[in-house]
């Protein structure tokens, strides 16, 4: 069988791309020297077999449930206040003495509060909310990642507690299916 007999009775059964395709594959070196078993075997079922044309709300369907979920869209949210730099300009939640801070980012699609105090047996606590702008809160999936890792699922508010967390600078990715905000900061008493 040469290629104008191949793509002859491919042209019956194929889209144009795909027909393009095996055009390209056999005008590749060697394309020619032995056709695969599986393309005679398409070929003579083929002849016998009649294909109707797929209706269009089918292949809408078929790409949905193929295409998989959508992935969020990413925002990279900037640091607008630490309160370890000057805590007189920012009022701590509960400050009596103690030697926690707040940080605040912002983005495009929310604000991120993040708020750390020191665990009593080392390490630090970490517990913070997602507060988006344009809609209601809801339940984000947290992770941060540092020298360690950890992950916290969040209440229908944006509320969310990582727990206690070893010094170091760590990412934050906060997302809820649609969007992910991520942000970078520094576990320590030093500052960002």
């Amino acid at each position: 069988m040469d290629r104008a007999e191949i793509l002859r009775r491919l042209a019956r059964v194929v889209r144009e791309d795909t027909l393009a395709i095996v055009a390209a594959e056999l005008d590749a070196p060697g394309g020619l020297d032995e056709p695969p078993r599986w393309l005679n075997a398409l070929l003579e079922a083929a002849e016998y077999l009649p294909l109707p044309e797929v209706p269009p709300v089918v292949g809408q369907d078929l790409r949905r449930v193929f295409s998989g979920p959508a992935l969020p869209e990413r925002y990279r949210a900037v640091l607008v206040t630490d309160s370890r730099t000057d805590r007189r300009l920012v009022g701590v939640r509960g400050d009596a003495g103690t030697s926690g801070w707040s940080l605040s980012f912002t983005s495009e699609v929310a604000d991120l509060v993040v708020d750390v105090w020191p665990a009593a047996d080392g390490g630090y606590e970490v517990e913070g909310q997602v507060m988006p702008h344009a809609v209601k809160p809801s339940a984000y999936r947290v992770i941060a990642r540092g020298p360690q890792t950890a992950r916290a699922e969040g209440d229908r508010l944006g509320r969310f507690r990582l727990g206690k967390l070893v010094p170091g600078r760590y990412d934050l990715a906060a997302a809820d299916g649609r969007i992910e905000i991520s942000a970078a900061f520094n576990l320590d008493e030093g500052g960002p």
